[in-house]
């Protein structure tokens, strides 16, 4: 073994840890830069039509959901004063298609007799 010749470990570099570290030629090709560019403005655009969306959206929703509050309670301080109550708890045991909510019990939101 005193006189064998070990072949290199890399090509040309000092040491098999640098070799390894080489980017792919493509990489640094100016066709690759400019995918990159054109896929992070296309993502950009993308987020931004998704944040107008949902802002308008979001918009919409709110203002539809204060229209409907604003009529019910129209509706509810419409009614006779002795109606209101047995209305509000109407409303409380119902879900938005005007079913019973298994889950409310009447009894236990229902307004105490008062005695006297």
């Amino acid at each position: 073994m005193a006189g064998s010749i070990a072949p290199p470990l890399t090509s040309g570099m000092t040491s098999g840890r640098q070799d390894s570290m080489r980017q792919p030629q493509f990489i640094r090709s100016n066709t690759f830069h400019w995918a990159l560019a054109v896929a992070a403005v296309f993502a950009i655009f993308v987020i931004v039509l998704f944040g107008f969306i949902y802002w308008k959206t979001d918009d919409y929703l709110v203002a539809r959901s204060d229209v409907m509050i604003a009529r019910q309670l129209d509706f509810i301080t419409a009614l006779p004063t002795g109606r209101r109550v047995e209305a509000i708890d109407q409303h409380l045991n119902e879900d938005s298609r005007g079913r019973p909510q298994a889950c409310r019990q009447s009894r236990a939101f229902s307004v105490p007799a008062q005695t006297g």
